[in-house]
């Protein structure tokens, strides 16, 4: 069936078979008249067609004057343009479903065929793949390898800071008994010094009244003396003065 035949049978179907309908603007779309006049060869074969499949009041209805066309053609949809027509759909619809299933198995036969390319390089490269894994599980017992020494080492550092945290502490409390015994010799040595000092004043006390004393001593023994001597001193002055 012509394509612009089912084009007028489809906007006419939409309504029972018998209603006519006003086909000119689908007319004017199909046979521009600037290209097809209205008493061309291929509308008269055109409509004569379209009589058909259905009732069209023929050359009754079309402009002389500007703008030109058809203009009020009515026609309807008979029983053969209503069987034609479903034939037709069905055909298209068949078309479209047989195409669809020769796409859908074209996409089955590629996917088939790529399925199978694949699956040839996979055995082309099974080897290749082979070693490919081998070498990833190697990476991975170095990686963990690897983890272990990083996890032993962490906590050798960490022994190690808690060690240096003890020698900090008893290096901390060495520091504070040596200064302790620094201020201890210091304030020993302070005291020694005053006590030098106060040893010295003492001695040089003890010299000053041993010199007193000595002092006194002598005359003690001046006034012991002259006490002694004096009764003599004194007959001896009397004897010479007679």
């Amino acid at each position: 069936m012509d394509a612009n035949i089912r084009q007028i049978l489809e906007f006419l179907s939409d309504v029972p078979v018998g209603t006519k309908k006003d086909i000119s603007a689908e007319m004017n779309g199909i046979f521009p008249l600037a290209k097809y006049p209205i008493n061309s060869q291929g509308v008269s074969n055109f409509v004569t067609a379209l009589m058909k499949y259905t009732d069209i009041n023929q050359y009754t209805s079309y402009r002389r004057e500007a703008p030109l066309g058809f203009i009020g053609l009515n026609a309807s949809l008979n029983n053969d343009g209503a069987i034609e027509l479903k034939k037709e759909l069905d055909r298209v619809i068949q078309g479209e479903v047989s195409q669809s299933a020769i796409s859908v198995n074209k996409s089955i036969i590629s996917t088939n065929d790529a399925i199978k390319d694949t699956n040839k390089r996979m055995l082309e490269h099974a080897v290749s793949q082979e070693n490919i894994m081998r070498e990833q599980s190697n990476f991975v017992k170095q990686q963990l390898t690897y983890t272990e020494k990083q996890t032993k080492f962490t906590e050798d550092q960490v022994g190690l800071v808690k060690t240096q945290n003890k020698l900090y502490k008893f290096t901390l409390i060495l520091t504070a008994v040596n200064i302790a015994v620094g201020l201890g010799v210091l304030i020993a040595t302070l005291m020694s010094s005053a006590d030098k000092e106060l040893l010295s004043i003492q001695r040089s006390q003890l010299a000053s009244k041993d010199k007193e004393l000595k002092q006194l001593q002598l005359l003690k023994a001046d006034t012991v003396h002259y006490v002694l001597h004096y009764p003599i001193l004194k007959n001896s002055s009397l004897k010479n003065k007679k």
